[in-house]
């Protein structure tokens, strides 16, 4: 009985995860509208050499 119901308990997650991709997200990402405040300028050096190539 216990084997049953963890089965068909799967199953119905199984079910919901596969429909679940169906779903539509709106993903709208505003543009940046201010200026960062670097508490040091190492902080903006590291981010330009690590991070700026990719994350503009």
């Amino acid at each position: 009985m216990a084997k049953k119901i963890l089965f068909i308990a799967v199953g119905v997650l199984v079910i919901l995860g596969a429909a679940i991709q169906f779903v539509p997200v709106n993903r709208t990402n505003p543009p940046v509208t201010q200026t960062l405040n670097w508490s040091s300028p190492e902080t903006k050096t590291l981010w330009v050499r690590a991070c700026a190539e990719c994350h503009k």
